[in-house]
C-alpha cells in the first residue's frame, strides 16, 4: 500500500510553510511543538538534544509537509543511516506513532 495515494492532512497545499531556520520562522516553531509533544531527544534511540533533525513521516516526494502532524525528531545517527535506508520498515512504524497523537486526522485543518 502506498502512502502517496492515501489521504493525509499533511499534504494539503494550504498547510505549506516556509522551512527556513531563523528563530521566529515556522520551522523553529515546529521544533518547539515537537519538543512539547515528544521531548527533546531522538524518537528512536533517545539521544538528547544537539544534532536532532526534523523527519517527515510522509516524505516530501509523497506530498508530506513540515507540520506537527507529520514530523518527529531523529538524531543524525538514526535519520538517514537507519530510517531513510529502510523506509518500508520505518515509515509505517513512525506513521503509527503519529496516529497515536492525532487519532482523528479528519479534524485537523
Amino acid at each position: 500500500m502506498s502512502l502517496a495515494n492515501e489521504w493525509h492532512p499533511c499534504t494539503k497545499e494550504s498547510q505549506l510553510i516556509n522551512v527556513t531556520d531563523s528563530p521566529n520562522t515556522p520551522k523553529a516553531k515546529l521544533r518547539k511543538q515537537i519538543i512539547e509533544r515528544d521531548g527533546d531527544w531522538c524518537l528512536l534511540c533517545g539521544r538528547p538534544k544537539g544534532g536532532l533533525q526534523i523527519h517527515r513521516v510522509v516524505y516530501g516526494a509523497q506530498g508530506g509537509l513540515y507540520v506537527l502532524e507529520n514530523c518527529v525528531f531523529l538524531c543524525v545517527f538514526c535519520h538517514v543511516p537507519i530510517v531513510h535506508k529502510d523506509k518500508k520498515k520505518w515509515q509505517p512504524k513512525l506513521l503509527n506513532y503519529i496516529k497515536t497523537h492525532f487519532k482523528t486526522w479528519e479534524e485537523i485543518s
